[in-house]
């Protein structure tokens, strides 16, 4: 099952004679629209490569090309030729791949709806994978109403919303609250710590010596403490200090991309640069600090 990165952007459309589902594309591979409400709504999904700004924003103005689409419910999916006209039913969720176009729109041709749209990086294709033939994993975008509220969130996420993520603890979509935390240490001698038994990301590094011996830290991806025969994903460390007194051995970093473990982050500094080093540290002359969140 893939997960979508997914960004709302209009809540709460009016889908009528006067009123299509319009928003631009920002560069996103494929737009989705969850259709709340509906009485006899159908409409074609369509894109324009025009900007449309002033008196072009009727929509009447800008050359507009027919888009390949789905319709995803918990009959399945349907997949749709550009130019087809879609028949949605309460709460369906239409996607339409918009790579190519600046505004996208699902013009109405009869009935009216109400409903919310989206984008995502995530290819037509790849949604159509994770939706799957029969229709049960759950693409929903959160309602505004229920963006704190597990039981109302879906609980098989194929599209994600924008600074949201998905608990498989709880399980359900909740608002993002997991920030970088730090783990910090002082290490007593081989230090051979689980610092979590989950899946985490590690943002990065410090560490400083006053030891006149080199100081190696070494990361890995165990849901139990590592051990010299474990292989780390990360290794760093300070280089051996001639003035220890006055701590010369620094090493700070914190990245701008994390770097992810699946079964949990563990923790191991020693003096030696080989993996399978042993040899412990001198105690209370040096400081650890990792970085990690959910």
């Amino acid at each position: 099952m893939n997960t979508h990165d997914y960004q709302i952007v209009k809540i709460g459309l009016t889908i009528d004679s006067s009123n299509n589902a319009l928003m631009a594309t920002n560069g996103a591979a494929t737009a989705v629209l969850h259709i709340t409400s509906t009485s006899s709504l159908a409409g074609v999904w369509e894109g324009t490569m025009h900007d449309l700004y002033g008196s072009d924003m009727a929509e009447s103005d800008a050359d507009w090309f027919a888009l390949p689409s789905l319709i995803i419910n918990t009959s399945g999916v349907t997949k749709n030729l550009p130019g087809a006209t879609v028949t949605p039913t309460d709460d369906d969720q239409l996607a339409a791949a918009c790579t190519g176009a600046r505004f996208v729109r699902f013009r109405r041709t009869a009935g009216d709806g109400t409903g919310n749209m989206g984008l995502t990086q995530a290819q037509l294709s790849d949604i159509a994978t994770s939706a799957g033939a029969s229709g049960t994993v759950d693409t929903e975008m959160p309602a505004a109403a229920a963006l704190a509220d597990n039981a109302s969130n879906p609980t098989a996420p194929a599209v994600g919303a924008f600074e949201m993520q998905y608990d498989p603890d709880t399980p359900g979509w909740d608002r993002v609250r997991s920030q970088v935390q730090c783990y910090s240490f002082i290490p007593d001698g081989t230090d051979e710590l689980l610092i979590s038994a989950d899946a985490r990301f590690i943002w990065g590094v410090d560490v400083f010596t006053i030891d006149a011996t080199p100081v190696y830290v070494k990361l890995y991806d165990k849901a139990t403490a590592p051990a010299e025969t474990d292989t780390p994903v990360h290794r760093t460390g300070v280089p051996a200090n001639s003035t220890a007194a006055n701590g010369a051995g620094n090493n700070k970093g914190v990245w701008t991309k994390p770097v992810p473990v699946s079964n949990g982050l563990g923790v191991r500094a020693v003096t030696g640069i080989a993996d399978n080093n042993d040899s412990a540290l001198t105690a209370s002359e040096n400081l650890i600090n990792v970085y990690w969140s959910k």
